[in-house]
């Protein structure tokens, strides 16, 4: 499988790559890419210029399954889709005909699997891991409207009978009045984003798959869901709130935050070591290890779901269950986020 895997990055160097000898200490194999000097380095990632496909290469001697994401679906043969070991998955839903990101990582933070796909396609996915932890970064259900009762705004110091926060879920307003912005979920399924709807199904076929509810100090289940905001989890690791997400600096600064929780990620400072004032002058930046904001999102929640499951004192959550929890990457939180 690996070899059939090489094979496929080196003949996507259209410019007639070449593979060298792996230096003693690195365990990726290094490929010599034209039009970077033939400078050796350990890569995951491959792209030729114009190429339409993206290849991650498993590590040399690690049991994990190498992952391929090609734009024009065609899959590569021979990757079994079967695990024993326990997995944990983030998927970013969407709405409509855009497909959502799922990022799968096992128990040592290395990447198992990520897919851009619909629905169905990667319930596909999920269904065939026999030990997982879900997290999806999208509303478990519509609001209950727990925000009116009279105790629970006794809680907050908001007056009794006021519609003040009214729309918003318990675990929006605990996240919000700390200054971490996040959507709120109206109490009518048809008001509600597109995208909210979908996280709504998507929890629903989980439910149905025999995932269940992840509820802190419960004794743990092999198959667990929880919902998991990205936005808020990069705020509370940062103990600030990040940049945007879809500009450079908020894809450096999330994927940092990931690679130095541990998770096996490409170093995002390597990009600025090797930008030029030839590559800002031509507009061809050299960021291909440079994960997508879709891509940041979802793996947010798989390394939320690992600590759900190898560290549960390092997660908590705020909101009340019967309307919907909301899992976090730290132990405690902040009053406030600049």
């Amino acid at each position: 499988m690996y070899a059939n895997l090489w094979m496929q990055a080196t003949r996507s160097c259209s410019m007639g790559g070449r593979v060298a000898t792996a230096s003693a200490g690195c365990s990726w194999p290094i490929v010599c890419v034209p039009g970077r000097g033939w400078r050796e380095r350990c890569a995951k990632r491959v792209r030729s210029p114009g190429s339409l496909h993206t290849i991650r290469i498993a590590p040399v001697g690690r049991p994990s399954i190498a992952s391929c994401r090609i734009r024009d679906r065609r899959r590569a043969e021979g990757v079994p889709m079967l695990f024993t070991e326990a997995v944990f998955v983030g998927i970013d839903p969407t709405a409509g005909t855009k497909p959502m990101q799922l990022v799968a990582l096992d128990r040592e933070l290395r990447l198992v699997a990520m897919e851009r796909d619909d629905l169905e396609s990667l319930l596909a996915i999920v269904a065939s891991f026999e030990s997982a932890v879900v997290a999806v970064d999208a509303p478990q259900g519509p609001n209950c409207g727990l925000m009116r009762r009279p105790e629970i705004r006794q809680r907050f110091n908001l007056r009794p009978g006021g519609r003040t926060w009214s729309g918003w879920r318990v675990c929006e307003y605990e996240l919000r009045r700390r200054n971490i912005r996040l959507y709120n979920t109206p109490e009518e399924v048809e008001r509600a984003k597109p995208w909210v709807r979908m996280g709504f199904r998507l929890f629903g076929r989980l439910e149905e798959l025999g995932f269940t509810a992840y509820r802190q100090g419960e004794d743990p289940k092999p198959r667990l869901m929880l919902e998991a905001r990205a936005h808020a989890g990069y705020a509370t690791l940062l103990e600030r709130r990040p940049f945007l997400k879809h500009s450079f600096e908020g894809r450096m600064q999330r994927q940092l935050v990931l690679y130095l929780e541990g998770v096996d990620l490409p170093n995002p400072m390597q990009a600025l070591e090797e930008l030029t004032r030839h590559h800002l002058l031509t507009g061809h930046l050299p960021l291909e290890e440079l994960h997508t904001p879709e891509e940041l999102d979802a793996l947010m929640g798989a390394y939320t779901a690992y600590l759900v499951a190898a560290r549960p004192e390092g997660v908590c959550q705020v909101g009340k269950a019967e309307e919907g929890l909301i899992t976090l990457p730290v132990a405690e939180l902040k009053d406030f986020y600049a």
